[in-house]
């Protein structure tokens, strides 16, 4: 894609988010916007499952990527009643009305289905091997977490793109270890993808999963060394003063950034999602 159509694409997303309430900054929704324009190749129109839809920042963002890319749908899931952390925020709400007169002014409500379900009440409602490319953006707790995996993993076609934020928040990285990136688990190739306002982690599945390479090897060092990074920052925040935290973090996201390139495959991701 020439420069020129890549700026128009990112000039059109920035306006169809604008107004939307939410905590997804315009870095990571282009992120999933060249997630969902370039993924995955299929001889099927594209079939996305969004877990946790808010307002629709998210879901805009993959909707616009499916009209770049010409055909496809979302299916957003979410049961617009807030999180346990939203509530106690907002106190009691519903964003259903939200999101669908968002939709509608971002001119992507007929590549979108909005579903108002918990994400295990709507799991009945695909077919196994039926969903080309999975965002889990949900909660972040570790029974919520794998209950989502344990639930829509079966979904997922052979060479399917599991998508998730918030890949170090303990409860996430928990199951990503114990479910998700070891050699008997249906999932490889990890890649990383950084931004400065937020990080995912993507996975390809396989219903007959290759064996372990060299290249899920360093990914997942890459993502057990970047938690681990996170867990000292957090600590050194606790004895160091501001000044010096905020000039060590500034340090430590662009170490992390280039050890992100450092990986196999991680450079070439980057460089096609605009990183």
């Amino acid at each position: 894609m020439s420069i020129e159509n890549s700026e128009r694409l990112r000039a059109s997303l920035d306006k169809a988010l604008d107004g939307v309430e939410g905590w997804l900054e315009l870095p990571v929704a282009w992120q999933l916007h060249e997630i969902a324009r370039r993924f995955p190749v299929s001889n099927e129109a594209t079939k996305i499952v969004e877990i946790g839809t808010w307002k629709g920042r998210s879901t805009i963002a993959l909707a616009k990527g499916l009209q770049a890319k010409g055909e496809g749908m979302v299916y957003g899931i979410d049961p617009h009643t807030g999180s346990e952390q939203t509530r106690l925020i907002y106190g009691e709400l519903d964003t259903w009305n939200e999101l669908l007169a968002n939709l509608k002014a971002a001119g992507v409500e007929d590549c979108v289905v909005p579903i108002r379900s918990t994400a295990h009440a709507a799991r009945p409602r695909f077919e196994d091997k039926s969903i080309h490319l999975l965002l889990i953006d949900g909660s972040r707790e570790y029974n919520e977490f794998r209950e989502y995996i344990e639930d829509w993993e079966t979904t997922l076609t052979d060479g399917g793109i599991l998508v998730f934020r918030g890949p170090f928040q303990p409860g996430v990285y928990r199951v990503v270890r114990e479910g998700l990136l070891h050699r008997r688990s249906r999932f490889r190739k990890p890649i990383y993808i950084y931004e400065r306002s937020g990080e995912m982690l993507m996975l390809e599945h396989h219903i007959d999963p290759p064996a372990w390479t060299f290249r899920d090897w360093v990914g997942l060092r890459v993502v057990a060394t970047q938690y681990g990074a996170r867990n000292s920052t957090r600590r050194l925040r606790r004895l160091v003063p501001s000044v010096f935290r905020r000039r060590a973090k500034s340090t430590l996201n662009g170490f992390l950034k280039l050890l992100s390139r450092a990986a196999p495959g991680a450079t070439a991701a980057s460089k096609r999602y605009g990183g």
